[in-house]
């Protein structure tokens, strides 16, 4: 399938070819990150395009406009975990000046993860919202899986751990990932396997 011509010219200025489609670019995306974090590709569908369903409609031969293909491309393009490469084929779009990716890119930092006095996220809507993506409604409903993270999992709760490839289970790892007080027990846990099976981490 081409492309169709009043799509082509938004398409070379991204350097995209014009019989290159959105629809097939998007897939090894999808695919790496979703290896990479671990994550199924209906939750990486949520949170790249609010759609979890995307990736079957991608992979059934279904198409996006340029403008969803630029947001999500953007959005993986910000949220790229390093130990993956990006893939070859897709143009890889610079983070916006000023924007949350580009000062993690500039300092080395993520200041969303910061901690307060009691070693707890300072700002958990921020932190949140750096980690889905999400914003209005779907912020306020992804803080309540945070909240429910925070209840449920925090050491001493006893709550197992959250259902595999979930956003809850990304905002768990985050957590423990970013030195939250309140996840020290799983922080140690990891780092004491890490310590043992230096290359399954």
């Amino acid at each position: 399938m081409w492309a169709r011509p009043h799509v082509i010219n938004h398409l070379k200025r991204w350097g995209i070819s014009h019989n290159l489609q959105p629809m097939n670019s998007l897939i090894p995306c999808f695919d790496r990150f979703s290896a990479a974090m671990n994550l199924s590709t209906s939750t990486v569908g949520r949170l790249a395009a609010g759609d979890g369903k995307i990736y079957r409609r991608l992979s059934d031969g279904g198409d996006v406009t340029v403008k969803t293909y630029r947001r999500i491309v953007q959005w993986f393009s910000d949220h790229w975990p390093e130990a993956a490469a990006w893939p070859a084929d897709i143009p890889r779009p610079p983070s916006p000046p000023g924007s949350a990716a580009a000062a993690e890119n500039d300092n080395n930092e993520n200041r969303y993860c910061q901690l307060g006095a009691r070693g707890e996220i300072a700002d958990p809507r921020a932190f949140v919202a750096s980690i889905t993506g999400a914003g209005g409604k779907r912020l306020d409903s992804d803080m309540k899986i945070y909240r429910y993270v925070i209840a449920r999992y925090r050491d001493g709760a006893d709550g197992g751990g959250p259902r595999r490839h979930s956003v809850a289970e990304l905002i768990l790892l985050a957590l423990v990932e970013a030195g939250d007080a309140r996840f020290a027990g799983r922080r140690r846990l990891i780092d004491a396997a890490r310590e043992m099976f230096p290359g399954a981490a």
